[in-house]
């Protein structure tokens, strides 16, 4: 876990607690599913969740946050949509409102409708070799 940490910048770990963040809020609050799934990546990633570095990305904008986003490696864009895709159905079926902010994050970093199929298909078989 530890070596996949560090694949990540400070500035893109904060990033992509923040879009979970924004994501997540859509909803009427943050609801604890919510939290848990926020806090399981954050730990993940080694990355606090108080850590101050949230607060100054959102005072930076989307387009700042789409920025960083942009410069995380194919596979790890890939594993962002893995982490954004649990999050939006982690309290079951999701808003719409949900569904396409974070779709607005996987556009915005390259990765369209038929890419993210493709990149849940994938892992949906990787996680039914290994756990069947």
């Amino acid at each position: 876990m530890e070596n996949f940490q560090n694949d990540f910048t400070h500035e893109q770990k904060a990033a992509i607690v923040s879009s979970m963040l924004i994501v997540a809020k859509t909803q009427a609050g943050l609801t604890n599913s919510d939290i848990k799934s926020i806090e399981a990546t954050s730990k993940i990633l080694g990355f606090n969740v108080d850590d101050p570095a949230l607060v100054l990305i959102s005072q930076k904008g989307k387009a700042n946050l789409y920025s960083i986003l942009n410069t995380l490696s194919e596979s790890n864009k890939e594993w962002f949509a893995v982490v954004i895709y649990g999050l939006v159905g982690v309290n079951g079926q999701p808003e719409n409102t949900k569904i396409q902010l974070a779709f607005a994050f996987l556009n915005a970093i390259g990765i369209d409708d038929d890419e993210f199929g493709r990149i849940i298909e994938k892992s949906k078989a990787l996680h039914k070799h290994f756990y069947g």
